[in-house]
């Protein structure tokens, strides 16, 4: 059944992003299992604790580790975990709340919602709405992703204060062996490095500081949370990577400091992609490889079938992970820029770099030359216009763009 949240979304009414805060909102409000299960007098912070830590090891949910452990038994989980549901604010509520939606709207959307969801169970005899297609299944899959090791998780941490000895980073960071070696790898790429080698990831969090090993390690994340294998996916984390090279390069030319969020957003601006092809919600397979390789109308068939695309779902996601508000509002943007230009600043430049990164990126693998099509189109580019960069100005950062991409592709896509 179509959702009354899903429904406000299909038809406008409730913009993606204010849908995906409330959503978040939402989330937050409810208490946490263990929070019920000492209220209720089923579990005591002690035991909440040893728990805790179980679940860190083990990586599952904790509801998961207390059935497990002979501290719950399956129906008190059950139970807990369906009052845990009741006592969640109510998404429409929190949508008025917010400011996305007036009640005497909601109200009225709400009628005209009942009335469209009784005719179609009356043309087919039941919901035409698979659970599939519901906006909310998709935001319950992303909570159960978790893509940050707890070594990410606790030097994450540590780069937010600007104290933390680059050391005790490194020594934390090196209890991931992959992480280790594609930070390692990374810093030492034309893109980043400076003079000698860094030899150890202390050398490179010294060298690069705090701000960039940060996003480094977020977009290395993220990236192998996925660990899906075919010509789609492959695909997508080459078009990342490359754009994230592209974007960080365009940022130093009109935007120093948007460098590091560029790279970043550059490296998850279509990240939806990949959560779509892990959860079978739509079939990139079924698609031609000219749409799928143009990257330009993929995401209205994916709106057609499912009432929101891969931008909507990777700025979600970015969100729940608690990543930069500016790089999940320039991932959730990018196919609707006018979007981010109406919000100004910072998040309109980097919504531009993003979207133009991208398309270069489709440019740069059909060919590495600036043709006189790419000058055309950058001649014409809205999102080109908005950063103030000319043809000319690319043209003269060509051959460094190229490079930068063929070699973030093969550190990072592999």
């Amino acid at each position: 059944m179509l959702t009354f949240p899903t429904y406000l979304l299909r038809i406008g009414r409730v913009p993606p992003l204010a849908m995906a805060a409330a959503i978040v909102a939402q989330r937050q409000a409810r208490p946490t299992l263990g929070e019920l299960a000492v209220a209720k007098g089923k579990l005591t912070r002690a035991v909440i604790d040893k728990l805790v830590q179980q679940q860190r090891r083990r990586r599952v949910k904790i509801g998961q580790v207390a059935v497990d452990s002979g501290a719950l038994t399956r129906p008190e989980l059950e139970s807990l975990l369906d009052e845990q549901a009741s006592l969640e604010p109510n998404l429409v509520d929190i949508l008025v709340l917010q400011g996305a939606l007036t009640r005497d709207v909601a109200e009225g959307e709400h009628e005209r919602y009942l009335e469209l969801e009784r005719e179609r169970e009356l043309e087919n005899g039941r919901s035409a709405t698979h659970a599939r297609d519901s906006f909310a299944c998709s935001v319950a899959r992303l909570s159960l992703l978790k893509p940050f090791s707890n070594a990410v998780r606790e030097a994450l941490t540590l780069l937010s204060n600007s104290d933390t000895a680059p050391a005790k980073v490194a020594a934390v960071l090196a209890a991931d062996p992959s992480i280790t070696v594609a930070t390692l790898r990374i810093a030492n790429s034309a893109m980043y490095r400076r003079g000698a080698p860094c030899d150890s990831l202390k050398d490179a969090v010294v060298r690069l500081g705090a701000g960039t090993i940060r996003d480094i390690i977020t977009g290395i994340s993220l990236l192998g949370a996925f660990t899906e294998s075919d010509r789609v996916a492959n695909a997508t984390r080459q078009h990342l990577a490359g754009a994230a090279a592209i974007a960080r390069i365009l940022a130093g030319a009109v935007a120093p400091r948007l460098s590091n969020v560029a790279f970043l957003a550059g490296l998850t601006h279509d990240i939806g992609k990949l959560l779509l092809l892990q959860s079978g919600e739509f079939s990139y397979d079924t698609q031609s490889r000219e749409v799928l390789e143009a990257g330009s109308r993929v995401h209205v068939l994916e709106n057609d079938a499912l009432g929101y695309d891969h931008a909507i779902l990777g700025g979600l996601a970015l969100g729940i992970w608690e990543l930069p508000r500016i790089v999940a509002d320039a991932v959730g943007f990018h196919h609707e820029p006018i979007r981010a230009h109406v919000a100004g600043g910072d998040i309109a430049q980097l919504t531009s770099l993003v979207v133009l990164a991208s398309e270069l990126e489709h440019h740069q693998s059909l060919s590495p030359h600036f043709t006189s099509l790419v000058e055309r189109e950058l001649e014409a580019h809205p999102e080109a216009e908005q950063l103030g960069l000319r043809p000319n100005a690319v043209e003269e950062i060509w051959v460094e763009l190229v490079q930068a991409r063929a070699e973030m592709a093969a550190l990072l896509a592999r």
